[in-house]
């Protein structure tokens, strides 16, 4: 699993450094519970508070993608 995390007053992305760049980045997540119904994911970063939103990329087992729509978020 994957996720793109951009901060939404600068419009940047999180690269894996965690430094950011205006280039669309996918960085790997942990999974809670693979294979599963359903899940958490976890992706550690040095979050400052703002508004950022993220997009998840996942793969079934035979390795068919599917990306999930832009969701925002707040961090204070």
């Amino acid at each position: 699993m994957d996720v793109a995390i951009r901060d939404k007053a600068t419009n940047l992305w999180l690269k894996p450094d965690g430094t950011w760049t205006a280039t669309f980045t996918w960085l790997p997540a942990t999974l809670g519970s693979p294979g599963s119904a359903s899940t958490t994911f976890t992706r550690a970063w040095a979050a400052v508070p703002g508004s950022y939103g993220y997009q998840l990329r996942t793969a079934d087992t035979s390795g068919k993608t599917t990306n999930q729509a832009f969701r925002g978020f707040t961090v204070n």
